[in-house]
């Protein structure tokens, strides 16, 4: 269904206890139906490794894009 190429994968991976903390910090919560931070993120950590993982834990935005730059050109 994707027509154009090349394709990327791009997983942002950042430490349970970063997503913990900016969960807490939003507004509404992300995690509903019984989903938890650490459940989800040892789903993630699961996952077989494809494509580019980052962990934004402590990047900014602009880092965070600046990587996904770097290995998607």
């Amino acid at each position: 269904m994707i027509l154009t190429r090349p394709l990327h994968l791009v997983v942002l991976a950042p430490r349970a206890e970063v997503v913990a903390a900016r969960e807490q910090a939003r507004a509404k919560t992300g995690y509903a139906g019984g989903w938890t931070v650490d459940g989800l993120v040892g789903e993630r950590d699961a996952t077989p490794r494809s494509g580019l993982w980052v962990d934004n834990s402590d990047q900014s935005v602009d880092q965070t894009v600046d990587e996904i730059l770097a290995f998607v050109t």
